[in-house]
C-alpha cells in the first residue's frame, strides 16, 4: 500500500510568501500533530491548495506530488539522459502525468524523471 501524503500550500496575506508542509495521512486523520495548526490563520495564512502525494520519487530521492513541474528524461546516449519534456503532474484516467509522460513508466529506471519546481513556487 502506499503512503498517503498530502502537500499543503499557503500564501501569506501580506505579502504574498508561499509555505508548504507535508502531513501524512495519520496527521489528517487526527492520529497525530497536526505540524502546521499553529501556523494557519485565516487572518494572516490563505490555504491555496492541497496536492497529494503520487507515490512516486524523482531520479534524486525527492518525492512528487501533484502540481510539481517536472522533467522528463526520454532518451539516453551513453550516460547523458536527455530531456524530452518538461510539465506539471497531474493525475487523469487512473495514471499520474507530467512532461508529456505516464510517470509510473518513467519511475521504473529511476532516472526518468527529475522535480525541478512546483506551481506556487515557480509561476514561469
Amino acid at each position: 500500500m502506499r503512503e498517503l501524503k498530502i502537500r499543503y500550500t499557503f500564501k501569506r496575506k501580506e505579502d504574498g510568501k508561499i509555505y508548504q508542509e507535508i502531513s501524512p495521512i495519520e496527521c489528517i486523520e487526527g492520529k497525530g500533530d497536526t505540524p502546521f495548526a499553529n501556523i494557519y490563520s485565516t487572518n494572516i495564512w490563505e490555504l491555496i491548495a492541497r496536492d497529494l502525494y503520487t507515490g512516486l520519487k524523482d531520479k534524486n530521492g525527492k518525492e512528487i506530488y501533484e502540481g510539481d513541474i517536472v522533467k522528463h528524461f526520454g532518451y539516453y546516449i551513453g550516460d547523458t539522459w536527455f530531456t524530452s519534456g518538461i510539465g506539471t503532474v497531474s493525475y487523469d484516467d487512473g495514471c499520474y502525468y507530467g512532461g508529456g509522460e505516464v510517470l509510473d513508466h518513467c519511475s521504473i529506471f529511476n532516472k526518468g524523471i527529475e522535480v525541478i519546481g512546483n506551481i506556487y513556487e515557480n509561476k514561469e
